[in-house]
């Protein structure tokens, strides 16, 4: 249900580039598996919901380059 509310608010503000930028920042803030799990689910809300497509190529790039494939959360 907050992915569907995160989907239905960033069609409202039409800012989801600013929000994937702000979870992306927020992922290296927890450690724990579950919340992190959570945190790449609503990135990936926010960035199917961006309409600046080289913003989304930007952060799916810096994702890959950055992702510790070892652990779970980050590899699924």
């Amino acid at each position: 249900m907050l992915l569907q509310f995160l989907r239905t608010s960033l069609e409202m503000i039409d800012d989801s580039a600013w929000s994937s930028l702000e979870l992306s920042w927020q992922m290296a803030s927890y450690a724990s598996p579950s919340k992190q799990s959570f945190l790449y689910k609503a990135l990936g809300t926010s960035l199917a919901a961006c309409q600046d497509l080289v913003h989304v190529k930007s952060q799916i790039h810096t994702l890959l380059k950055t992702t510790d494939y070892m652990e779970a959360p980050e590899r699924q």
